[in-house]
């Protein structure tokens, strides 16, 4: 039993930390600025896009900003690429 439950615990930890590694490109894609709606009410903000990983293509995709209204004492702060040895990846943005 407890090897079994040692195998689940391995299992899991390998699946958990290769799902949260980072994907990584050679170059930064060109950012294309889409437009931007109207705003909805003074209690919105703008909330840029982000960069998802595509594992058919094996590239970054950008995603379209939103318009959102923040929760209460809370502030946006806007992802960001990020470079290191093994190349370009992508820090998402999040509420802090």
């Amino acid at each position: 039993m407890k090897k079994l439950l040692l195998g689940i615990l391995l299992y899991t930890s390998i699946t958990f930390l290769f799902a949260c590694s980072h994907h990584y490109s050679d170059t930064e894609p060109t950012y294309i600025e889409a437009p931007r709606p109207m705003r909805p009410s003074p209690s919105h903000v703008w909330v840029e896009g982000n960069w998802h990983w595509n594992r058919e293509k094996q590239m970054y995709n950008q995603s379209n900003g939103h318009w959102v209204v923040p929760n209460r004492h809370r502030n946006y702060q806007p992802g960001r690429w990020k470079t290191n040895r093994r190349g370009h990846y992508w820090s998402p943005g999040r509420w802090k």
